[in-house]
């Protein structure tokens, strides 16, 4: 599994969001519910953002998209791309 680990600062908390600037240049920000952040952090922390690709994940989650797709399709019968029974 692949993954990217940088650096964040808490710039703000603003109507229930916290605001991170990202990176060694703070040139981008990120903005998440606030209850994500680490309770004891505050306005100027510096914490470290880790994002992984979970591939396991990713296929079960395609899989039950393709099964509700098909549920869809069944559901009142078997219609086309153009809206058009087959």
């Amino acid at each position: 599994m692949s993954e990217k680990v940088f650096d964040a600062f808490l710039d703000r908390f603003e109507d229930g969001m916290a605001v991170l600037l990202l990176g060694e240049d703070e040139q981008h920000t990120l903005v998440l519910p606030a209850e994500l952040i680490p309770e004891e952090a505050r306005e100027g922390a510096a914490l470290v953002i880790s994002i992984r690709f979970d591939p396991e994940v990713t296929a079960k989650s395609r899989e039950e998209v393709e099964r509700l797709l098909e549920k869809l399709r069944h559901r009142d019968g078997d219609t086309g791309p153009d809206g058009v029974n087959a």
